[in-house]
């Protein structure tokens, strides 16, 4: 089970450029927040990353 998970930091720089190509392009984009999960009697952590997804129009 997982016990608990933590919020990753955004990077506002990163997503603006990703923003502004989109918005160059046409595009429509979607993001999702990235977070650290932690699991019951594991010692291990695993990073689920920051996810953008494009559509063009």
């Amino acid at each position: 089970m997982i016990k608990s998970y933590a919020e990753l930091k955004r990077n506002e720089k990163f997503e603006r450029k990703i923003r502004i190509a989109c918005d160059f392009h046409s595009a429509n984009y979607e993001f999702t927040q990235g977070r650290i999960l932690n699991i019951d009697r594991v010692n291990v952590d695993f990073i689920e990353p920051h996810r953008f997804k494009t559509k063009f129009v």
